[in-house]
């Protein structure tokens, strides 16, 4: 019978203790590295300025094969959740968007950026302010079709809608839509 050799076992254990304590470094190094980029990362509120405070209609938005903001609207999904991210932009609209023409470019961005595909937790409340904000009246062929599309898909995945039940919707007969759109009008 062989005994083990006590150098070997000594060689064995140191080894096993220099790769445990490089793993520890890899571990802790890792582990710095995640806290720095929490701590670099940007608030909710510093990318909703970034994505938002642009013309989507200029020609310098976004070029073609450079969808910088696009990328950073993605970088702001992987962060935060959008329970999360909603009420800012939410807010955001209200206080920054004073004009038709403000709010009309919000949609615009808040659809390429893929929110629309997104539940609201009050749909009706989001969509009214969007209507109350930009008189269809004057902006219909500016904006018409671009909101009623934006209305109907909320609605839609915020579980108010059903298209199969109601093909031929519109947000403006809807009387809870026009309803709360009474009710901004009513708050000015």
């Amino acid at each position: 019978m062989n005994q083990p050799d006590p150098m070997l076992s000594m060689l064995e254990w140191l080894c096993s203790q220099m790769m445990e304590a490089d793993i520890w470094k890899i571990a802790i190094h890792s582990f710095q590295e995640k806290e720095r980029n929490i701590l670099m990362q940007k608030s909710i509120e510093e990318y909703t300025e970034d994505l938002f405070d642009c013309r989507f209609a200029d020609d310098s938005f976004d070029p073609e094969g450079q969808e910088n903001h696009l990328k950073e609207s993605w970088e702001l999904f992987d962060h935060y959740s959008w329970k999360e991210i909603f009420p800012v932009w939410f807010r955001y609209l209200r206080e920054e968007c004073p004009t038709a023409s403000d709010v009309i470019n919000f949609v615009n961005l808040y659809v390429y950026y893929d929110a629309g595909s997104k539940p609201v937790a009050n749909p009706i409340k989001f969509i009214s302010y969007l209507y109350y904000k930009v008189n269809m009246g004057i902006y219909w062929d500016e904006a018409g079709d671009l909101f009623d599309g934006l209305a109907i898909n909320i609605l839609s995945h915020s579980g108010y809608l059903n298209l199969q039940q109601d093909p031929y919707y519109n947000p403006l007969k809807d009387e809870h839509v026009l309803r709360a759109i009474s009710e901004w009008e009513n708050k000015k």
